[in-house]
C-alpha cells in the first residue's frame, strides 16, 4: 500500500496535473464569486447613495417651492404700493423662481440616473416641473392684469391661489407637491431597508 500511495504521490505525473486544475478552478470560481460578491455591495451602496441624494433634493425642492411662493414679504420685496400690488407680487415670485434656479436644474440633472438606475417613470420630476411652469404662468398672467384697467378679482384670486396659496383654502399646489414626496419616498425609502 505504500508503495502504491508513493507512486501515486511521487512518479504521476497525470495525479498532480489533475490536483492543479482541480485547484485552479477551485480559485478562479473564489475569484468569480467574490468580485460579484464586491460589484454588489458596491452597486448597492451606489444605489444607497443615489436613492438619498434625490430624496433629499425633492425635499429641498419642496421646501424652495414654499420659500417662492411664501406671501409674507421679505424686506427686499415690501415695495409694494395700492397700485401695482399684482404686479409686484408678480415680479416677487418671479425673482424667488429666478434665484433658486439652481436646485430645479440640479434635480433636471438627476431625471435621467434616476430612470436609469430605478427604472421608474419621471412622474415626480415632471410634476415638479409643472408646478413651477404654472407657478411662472400665474405670476405673468397676474402682472398682465395689473395693466388692465378692469380687473377681474375671480382671475386675480385664480393666480393669487397659483402664485401665493390662501392659508385658510385648500391649496391645491401644496397638495400636489405632497403627492410628489410620498411618491418618490415610495420608491427611495425602501433601498435603505436592504
Amino acid at each position: 500500500m505504500t508503495d502504491f500511495i508513493y507512486k501515486l504521490l511521487f512518479e504521476n505525473e497525470r495525479f498532480w496535473l489533475a490536483i492543479s486544475a482541480i485547484c485552479s478552478i477551485l480559485l478562479v470560481r473564489i475569484a468569480f464569486r467574490g468580485l460579484g460578491i464586491w460589484k454588489n455591495e458596491h452597486l448597492g451602496k451606489h444605489q444607497i447613495d443615489l436613492a438619498m441624494d434625490i430624496l433629499i433634493l425633492f425635499y429641498e425642492v419642496r421646501d424652495t417651492i414654499h420659500s417662492i411662493r411664501n406671501p409674507f414679504s421679505y424686506e427686499e420685496d415690501s415695495n409694494f404700493s395700492d397700485a401695482s400690488r399684482y404686479a409686484n407680487m408678480s415680479h416677487t415670485v418671479l425673482k424667488r423662481i429666478d434665484k433658486n434656479k439652481e436646485i430645479f436644474y440640479k434635480l433636471d440633472a438627476y431625471k435621467n440616473r434616476f430612470k436609469v438606475k430605478f427604472n421608474k417613470d419621471l412622474k415626480p420630476f415632471d410634476n415638479i416641473k409643472d408646478i413651477i411652469n404654472e407657478i411662472q404662468v400665474s405670476a405673468i398672467n397676474l402682472a398682465d392684469l395689473a395693466n388692465k384697467n378692469n380687473v377681474d378679482e375671480g382671475e386675480v384670486e385664480k393666480y393669487g391661489v397659483t402664485i401665493m396659496g390662501l392659508p385658510q383654502k385648500k391649496d391645491p399646489i401644496n397638495d400636489r407637491l405632497d403627492d410628489v414626496i410620498k411618491y418618490i419616498e415610495k420608491i427611495c425609502k425602501p433601498i435603505f431597508r436592504k
